[in-house]
Order: C-alpha cells, then sequence, then structure tokens
C-alpha cells in the first residue's frame, strides 16, 4: 500500500499557512522558519527541492476571487498544512479561510492527521475551553495537539536546542506523510503519468544507495571483531543481571507466599480463638441468667403457695372451700407480687440471650444464587401470620441495621457474596445504577500523617473530609468561594492548608478542621489564582507555599500571618501559570522544593540556586518527590510523535532519569508509594484509567479503568493495598491493588450530601442518598427504562454502613 511521500514522488507540496503582518512583525523570522522547515523535512524525507516544496504567501494578493482562487489552488495541491498560531490568525478572514479549505482537501485525501498547528505567539483563548469550542479555527487547534514553539521564538534558528526541537516537528510531519495510505478512487491519471518520469531517478538512488550500503557492508566487516567482542560481553552482562534479579524476584515472591500463608493462618487462628471464646462466655452468661431466673421462679412459686393457703383459709370461713379445690381457676385476680416481677423479667432476658447465641452460632446466610432478596415494602404481616414467620431475622444494629433490613438483603451487599453487579432483588432484572445528579469535578486528595483522614476538594469550593479505613462522610469544610484546586496537611498532622481559584490560601485545624488562618494572594491586577499549596515537611512549619495564576511561588509565613515573599516559578515565556509544587522531604534538604509550570517547563528551588528544566512541549501538571527524596516524578502534556506523558528526574543534578509513555501522552496526576518502589499515575484527555508503574525499570504493573474523566489525583492509601483517585468526573474512587478491581465510588452533592456505592450496585449514603441514584434495565428495543424504589431499596444499605461495602 503506497504512502503520501510515494504517490506523490514528484511534487510533494505542503501549505504554510501564517500572517503576514507576523512575518513583517519579526523582520522575517517567520520566512525563516519556513526555508529551516523546508530543507530539514526535504532531508528527511530524501528529496530534492525540485520534488518538495511548501507553498507560502510571500506577495500581497487582493482580496476577492483571486486570492480565494490562488489559495485554493495552493491548497488543493498539498498534502499537508502548517499553521502558525498566533492571535492576528484568528481575526484574519484569509486564515480563516486556508483553514477551512484543506480540512476539506484533508478529507479528501481521506486522512484526518495532516493538519499540524505550530504555537509561535501566546492565545489565551486556547486555555479556556469556552471559548475555542465554539470557534471553527481555535478548536482545530486545540483538538489536533498544537507543537509548542513559543519558548523558542525569540531565539536563533541556528541553535543547537532550537534545530533539535525543529527536528522533532518534522520528524511527525515525515511519520505522518510515510503511513499507509489509500488513494481515494478516481484519483486523476495525471499523479499516475507524473509518476513513471523520476522512475529512472528512482533506479539511480537506489543504485547509489546500494553501493553506499556495499561501502558500510565492508567498513562493518572490518569493525565487526572488536565490536563483536564488545557485543559478547555486555550480551553475557547483560545475562547475567537478567539472571540475578529473576532469582532475586523468585525469592522474594516465595519470601511473600510464606508470609502470607503465614499470616493467614494466624488469622485463620485467631478468628476461631475469637469465636470460641465468644460462644463460651455467651454460654456462661446465659447458664448463670438460666440460674438465676430458676431462682426467682422457685422463690415466686413458694410465695404463690403461701397466699393460696392464706386465700384458701378466708374461703373456707366463706364455705367456698370444695368449690374453689374443684375449680381453682376461678380464685379471684391480684396484682403479681414483685418477686413474681423480678422473676418474669429474669425469664425473658434468659429468653433474649438464649436468642443472641443462637445468632452467634447460625450459618451465614445464603449466597443470592441460592437465595431470593426480599424488597422492602409498606405493608407490614401481622404478628404470628405466616409472612410474619417468614421473614428473616434483622440485622443486629452493631452492624448498621434497620428494622426494614434483612440478612438476606444484607448478604447480597457483603463483597464477599456472589452477587453480580448486574443482578438485584425482587424479579432479579438485569439493571445498572446510574446517578441522578452529576457530583462537582473533584481537584485533590491529601491523606492525613496519622492515616485515618482522606481530604477531598474540587470545583464546588467544599473540602471534605472522610474515614480513610471505611470511606465513611465524616464532616464538610466551608470558606472558599470558588473552585479548591489543591490540599494538604503539614507533616506533623496539626494543619490542613487549601489553596483555590478565589486566591485565598486557607489554614485548618488539622483535627477540629477549624478555620485557622487566611492568606489573600493579591497583586496590581487583583486577586491571583491560587493553583497548589504544600507546607514544609517538617513539624511546626513556619512556612505553607502556594502557587498560581502568576507564575509565581507566594511563601507564607505560618507564624507571623502575612506574605514572606513572592519568587518566580514559570520562564517569562508561554502561559504564566504554575499548577502544582512539592517539597523534598525533610531531613533530606529541608526547604527544597519543585514546581511544575503550565509553560512545559518544571523548575528545582534549591539552597541558593533555581534550575529551570524544559519538560513537557504542553503543559507540565503535577509533580512529586519520592520519600527518599532522590528522584521527582512529574506529569504532563506530551503530542510528540513518542510521547512521555510522566517523566522520572534526578533531584540532585536535574537530569531525566527515565521517560515513561503513560496515558498516551497526557498524564494529569502522579503520586508515589510510601517505600518509594511504586508510581502511581492519572490519566487525562484520551485516556482517563490510572496506571501503575515500577519507577526504575518503566514497566507498567497495573491498569484500573472506571474514570470517564481526567483523573486530577491519585494516592496510595495506608493500608497499602488500595489505590485512591479523585476525577474531574466529580468521584472518588477505591482500587484493590492486587486484582486491579474498582472496591467503592464515593461523591459529595450540596447540603452535607453523599453517596457510596459498589460495582455490584449495593449503595449506602446521607439521609437523601436514594435521590441521587436510580436503577435502570433495557427492554427488548434497548431504551432503558427506569426500575423504581423497589429496584433501589433493594441493594440499599443504611447510612454510616459505607465499611460493609468495602473487604473486611
Amino acid at each position: 500500500m503506497p504512502s503520501l511521500d510515494s504517490f506523490y514522488s514528484s511534487d510533494l507540496v505542503g501549505f504554510f499557512s501564517y500572517s503576514r503582518d507576523d512575518d513583517k512583525g519579526s523582520k522575517g523570522a517567520l520566512s525563516a522558519l519556513r526555508d529551516a522547515i523546508q530543507w530539514e523535512l526535504s532531508g528527511q524525507l530524501g528529496r530534492s527541492q525540485a520534488t518538495f516544496r511548501i507553498w507560502q504567501d510571500k506577495a500581497a494578493i487582493p482580496l476577492g476571487t483571486y486570492w480565494e482562487n490562488e489559495i485554493t489552488k495552493g491548497i488543493s495541491q498539498s498534502a499537508f498544512f502548517i499553521p502558525i498560531i498566533t492571535p492576528r490568525v484568528f481575526k484574519s478572514e484569509n486564515c480563516a479561510f486556508e483553514f477551512k479549505a484543506f480540512l476539506a482537501r484533508e478529507q479528501e485525501l481521506g486522512r484526518a492527521d495532516l493538519v499540524f498547528p505550530l504555537l509561535y505567539i501566546p492565545v489565551p483563548e486556547l486555555d479556556d475551553e469556552r471559548i475555542w469550542r465554539n470557534d471553527p479555527v481555535l478548536k482545530i487547534v486545540a483538538t489536533r495537539q498544537y507543537f509548542d514553539w513559543r519558548d523558542y521564538r525569540p531565539r536563533d534558528l541556528g541553535e543547537t536546542e532550537v534545530r533539535i526541537k525543529l527536528i522533532h516537528f518534522c520528524r511527525g510531519i515525515s511519520n505522518a506523510l510515510r503511513q499507509p495510505w489509500q488513494p481515494p478512487e478516481g484519483r486523476p491519471q495525471r499523479q499516475q503519468d507524473e509518476s513513471k518520469p523520476v522512475v529512472e531517478r528512482d533506479r539511480q538512488r537506489q543504485t547509489a544507495a546500494m553501493d553506499s550500503a556495499r561501502s558500510a557492508e565492508e567498513q562493518k566487516r572490518r569493525d565487526e571483531p572488536e565490536a563483536g567482542r564488545g557485543a559478547e560481553d555486555a550480551e553475557r552482562r547483560k545475562a547475567a543481571r537478567a539472571k540475578a534479579r529473576r532469582a532475586e524476584e523468585r525469592r522474594e515472591k516465595a519470601a511473600a507466599a510464606r508470609l502470607a500463608e503465614e499470616e493467614l493462618k494466624k488469622a485463620a487462628a485467631a478468628r476461631l480463638a475469637e469465636e470460641e471464646l465468644k460462644k463460651a462466655a455467651a454460654a456462661r452468661l446465659a447458664e448463670e441468667e438460666l440460674k438465676k431466673a430458676v431462682g426467682a421462679a422457685q422463690l415466686a412459686e413458694e410465695e404463690r403457695k403461701t397466699v393460696a393457703e392464706t386465700d384458701a383459709v378466708r374461703l373456707a370461713d366463706d364455705r367456698r372451700v370444695n368449690a374453689a379445690a374443684a375449680e381453682p381457676m376461678r380464685l379471684p385476680k391480684r396484682p403479681s407480687s414483685r418477686a413474681a416481677m423480678r422473676a418474669g423479667g429474669a425469664l425473658a432476658a434468659a429468653l433474649l440471650i438464649g436468642a443472641l447465641v443462637w445468632l452467634e452460632s447460625e450459618p451465614s446466610p445464603p449466597s443470592p444464587s441460592q437465595a431470593t432478596i426480599t424488597v422492602a415494602t409498606s405493608s407490614v404481616a401481622p404478628p404470628g401470620s405466616a409472612a410474619a414467620s417468614n421473614h428473616a431475622p434483622a440485622l443486629p444494629a452493631a452492624l448498621g441495621g434497620a428494622p426494614s433490613l434483612n440478612l438476606d438483603k444484607w448478604a447480597a451487599c457483603r463483597p464477599a457474596s456472589t452477587q453480580k453487579p448486574e443482578l438485584i432483588g425482587g424479579p432479579l432484572q438485569p439493571v445498572t445504577l446510574k446517578l441522578t445528579v452529576t457530583p462537582k469535578q473533584l481537584r485533590s486528595i491529601a491523606i492525613s500523617p496519622d492515616n485515618t483522614r482522606i481530604v477531598t476538594a474540587g470545583d464546588d469550593g467544599v473540602i471534605r473530609v472522610w474515614d480513610a479505613a471505611s470511606l465513611k462522610w465524616i464532616r464538610e469544610i466551608h470558606g472558599h468561594t470558588k473552585p479548591v484546586y489543591s490540599v494538604a496537611f503539614s507533616a506533623d498532622g496539626t494543619m490542613l492548608a487549601s489553596a483555590s481559584l478565589d486566591g485565598t490560601v486557607r489554614i485548618w485545624d488539622g483535627q477540629t478542621f477549624a478555620p485557622v488562618q487566611t492568606f489573600s494572594a493579591v497583586d496590581d491586577k487583583g486577586q491571583v489564582a491560587q493553583y497548589g499549596v504544600a507546607f514544609e515537611p517538617v513539624s511546626n512549619p513556619e512556612y505553607v507555599d502556594s502557587v498560581g495564576g502568576d507564575g509565581n511561588v507566594w511563601i507564607w509565613d505560618v507564624h507571623k500571618h502575612a506574605l514572606a515573599k513572592k519568587m518566580p516559578s514559570h520562564t517569562g515565556l508561554g502561559v504564566a501559570t504554575a499548577g502544582s509544587l512539592s517539597f523534598a522531604p525533610a531531613p533530606n534538604d529541608s526547604g527544597t522544593f519543585a514546581t511544575a509550570n503550565w509553560d512545559g517547563t518544571i523548575r528545582f528551588f534549591d539552597t541558593g540556586r533555581t534550575d529551570t528544566i524544559p519538560a513537557f512541549p504542553g503543559k507540565a501538571l503535577r509533580l512529586a518527590y519520592s520519600p527518599d527524596g532522590k528522584w521527582v516524578a512529574s506529569a504532563g502534556a506530551d503530542t510528540s510523535v513518542n510521547s512521555m506523558g510522566v517523566k522520572l528526574w534526578n533531584s540532585a543534578t536535574h537530569a531525566l532519569f527515565r521517560a515513561i509513555p503513560a496515558h498516551r501522552g497526557h498524564a494529569a496526576s502522579v503520586a508515589w508509594s510510601r517505600d518509594g518502589t511504586r508510581l502511581a499515575s492519572g490519566g487525562g484527555f484520551r485516556d482517563t484509567s490510572v496506571s501503575l508503574w515500577d519507577p526504575q525499570s518503566g514497566n507498567l504493573l497495573k491498569v484500573f479503568i472506571g474514570h470517564t474523566a481526567d483523573v486530577e489525583a491519585v494516592a496510595f492509601h495506608p493500608n497499602g493495598k488500595w489505590l485512591v483517585s479523585a476525577s474531574e468526573d466529580g468521584t472518588m474512587k477505591l482500587w484493590d491493588i492486587a486484582s486491579a478491581s474498582e472496591l467503592l465510588s464515593v461523591a459529595g452533592f450540596d447540603n452535607g450530601q453523599y453517596l457510596a456505592y459498589a460495582p455490584n450496585g449495593c449503595y449506602t449514603g446521607s439521609a437523601g442518598a436514594s435521590s441521587y441514584v436510580k436503577y435502570v434495565t433495557k427492554d427488548a428495543q434497548g431504551r432503558e427504562r427506569d426500575v423504581g424504589d423497589n429496584g433501589k431499596d433493594s441493594l440499599f444499605v443504611p447510612a454510616d454502613s459505607t465499611a460493609l461495602l468495602l473487604p473486611q
């Protein structure tokens, strides 16, 4: 199958779209850039200037029919399109016409990857999705993943770094032109005729290439003995390292298996011993209560006999002794004595304890495959009826039960049950749980140093606190008036900081979450949005740092309640916004930190010096120091040919250690495990998965699928077995690392309402939780139908029972 490069063998044309005012204002820099691109691209494609050119409108063509004809003619001959993106482009009727004309040309060629936007001057509208989605030209640029040239615009094209950048840009074009391509039907015969005259030239080039290959082969044969010996040594060393690594992995797996087996045995023995102790204690208690009840009954019987004798004497005086003896049930009723009442109470207590002992030793409820799940209704069967006798016993209050909840239903929602996600109670209809209200986007996660609390924040400006063990909602924190993009605990857990687009950094008590103080970021233009916040990694920190929309680091003095200083984080070129910062852990180098900037750079702030590193062609979004402080992991947008969404840096030398092709080039978040042996990342744009990596080898370990929008934050759960993620889809999800499966989703709504739901369709939450979900099924035509309240109630676990939905 041919490619565009081979099909247009005699005359391959590209179209260079730009504003002549931009070229004039830069003293011909754009024309020089076009020449450099043409020479580099012709070299990569192996073409001469006679068979390859990039069309450029250098002359001033008047508006009107002639202008449109000339542009249309140039585009109709072009196989690719390079638009130079500047603010003038989006105000130019000429450029808009060129864009639309080439889109038609691209469709004619049957391709969708021949537009290569080059961002030359910052265009603020590209950062506002509401604007660019409604502008036809902006939308093309935003969705085609433009190549960022902003930092290189003022530099000389002869500089090495600029040349390397140009080579990468041209490589993307040449790769696209060489891809297999099926020419559309009805291609003019002219193209076929044009290819014939060049056959001879192609043959000559092939002959020359063969001669060159022979020369290279001879040189290779001369160099082979020495190279072979070096390659053999290297191969032997590589094989030895691989063998040692495999042996070490086998030893580690065997040790882990032995340890897991021992832990399972210990846990099983402990559970068995605890159950036996409970049963023995319950039996002893029941026996003691039974003895008390028997004693009380004997005492009551003696008292009854005494009363009977007294009555008999009185009845004998009334001459009714014989009648009373013949009809003892006709004795007049008397109030029960205190002893009799005590006996009755003791007997009831004995019966109750016996029932509890029965419940303790009762076998586990049957699984959903063996028992029908009962749907709660408003009708109540009368005591003693058949319905009442068949009704399952109520769930004990210690398990979060309620009178309307029965054990069969609860068993279906237990994680160990065989309940399938698409089956519910009642008629066992195939259904799906859906949210009726979309929660606000989440932006950040923080885990308290004592591992008891998880804090989330997002676009509704509300900070929510959750119990780390059970994911149960604890409370909300209000104060910010705009989205909260970052939350962070101090190292000693005494303080929680939050950064918001309302221009404030707020400090809260780390235990009670009461407000402590507020810092307001203001410059000569007004409030400055804050995107990231972090404390110095020491106990009782003196400073908390934040980064924001002006591209500066704001250093706040916690003790003096004032701004200590500001430091520039961005390069001064491109988008002047810093989105994230991270401190090196103490005592490695307290005070050392790094920032991620929307101009694609990360900046290291070491003692006495700063260093700015070009990290990503697009935005650098998040970064995090490893627990030992030796490495920095960064996440960002990389739209190059070999796109790398996650990159690791040596924190001492600031050199790139490893680039990982994560999330198809657009990673939105990153986090280290506590031992630094694993790295988690959250994706964005086209890939919204959560991934687990080996940072040393760069190998992908696990992939977690479930979020439907950018994953803005990831964290390792304190138990080391789970991952936590927060997404723009408004949910916080809990993942099991071993099985790469979703355990639970949690969402917060207005007025303290929240919802937690498991993949099997069971859910719990606040008092109004049922209003946020619906169960739907599909009819024969594939249309969704609401199952109704019975569908929801059949898999509802009462509030404060989130832990029931998690592995115990």
